[in-house]
């Protein structure tokens, strides 16, 4: 059976008046990544979702749940949590709403009005506290400065097993666009991964390789597909379930055929799976490819699906 991962993704509305609301830049395109890198690694996905600026397909193993406001979200999280073994809290939710909406639009008068805002629930701080021993929580953190020490006390707050930090910086926008920067953060102060300017897709896996370390301490050994340039400027897939050993293989030309006579090689890329049979079909995949699109995933971590 495909264990299950419950995603949140996209921004919340508060509305203020049937017309008016209160909400934020987030495209939902991490939250979109996310969901399709956890397919591609043998998870069935739970995607609730919030306003998106972009197209989520429907793949096969992926439920998608759609809310408007945090406590909608909220609601289907707290519903859907107990059947994932992983959650991963990527919507930028409001943390404000507006106490008491107006049931008709809100004329213009020319004089200043006064807008109550009164706490959201905090979906990751909740999920992190009803998780059982078997189930693990990770949260982001969007700062604008001290922003480990802020993370570090976001993982204490809401018991959560790792935190995705990004720092917003006039270089750094991390709304709407198409790369971040970011630090997985796991809950004993360990950066366990870091991403400077790099894809999205590139980021949800290097995510979704905390959540296979996190299986692999309670079931099998984790297999991986890798790809290597050789030194002739030609690219190798190939899969194993030691790389460092394997990078020492092909080097030295000792049971690396398909690489004798192209070394010394450099590894490129590397994607961890919980199966020697999920590594072998993305190996198949990528093998298929033309040059320039293996040179999208190494640099942005581009995925194949199928609807």
């Amino acid at each position: 059976m495909k264990p299950t991962m419950l995603i949140t993704a996209g921004s919340t509305r508060e509305h203020i008046d049937p017309v008016r609301y209160i909400t934020n830049a987030s495209s939902g395109y991490q939250g979109m990544m996310l969901a399709y890198h956890a397919i591609a690694r043998g998870y069935k996905v739970i995607l609730i979702v919030g306003q998106t600026s972009i197209e989520i397909k429907q793949l096969r193993n992926l439920k998608i749940v759609n809310v408007v406001s945090a406590e909608d979200m909220y609601q289907a999280a707290v519903k859907y949590f107990p059947e994932s073994q992983v959650a991963v809290c990527a919507a930028a939710v409001g943390d404000y709403r507006v106490k008491d909406i107006a049931t008709d639009k809100i004329k213009r008068t020319g004089d200043s009005i006064m807008l109550e805002l009164v706490p959201n629930k905090d979906i990751a701080k909740e999920l992190g506290h009803m998780k059982r021993d078997d189930q693990m929580v990770i949260g982001f953190a969007l700062e604008t400065s001290n922003g480990f020490d802020n993370a570090m006390k976001k993982i204490e707050k809401k018991n959560l097993d790792y935190v995705v930090l990004n720092v917003i910086t006039p270089e750094n926008k991390a709304f709407n666009e198409p790369t971040n920067t970011v630090s997985i953060i796991k809950k004993d102060g360990t950066v366990v991964g870091e991403v400077e300017n790099g894809g999205k897709g590139l980021i949800a896996d290097k995510i979704m390789d905390q959540c296979k370390v996190y299986e692999k301490a309670k079931s099998t050994e984790p297999w991986y597909t890798y790809i290597v340039e050789c030194v002739d400027g030609t690219y190798y897939t190939g899969i194993t379930n030691n790389l460092d050993r394997r990078m020492a293989q092909h080097n030295a030309g000792i049971g690396a055929k398909y690489t004798r006579g192209r070394t010394p090689v450099k590894l490129v890329r590397s994607e961890m799976y919980g199966s020697k049979s999920d590594a072998m079909k993305r190996e198949y995949a990528i093998k298929q490819l033309p040059r320039e699109k293996k040179e999208e995933i190494i640099k942005y971590g581009g995925l194949l699906l199928n609807k």
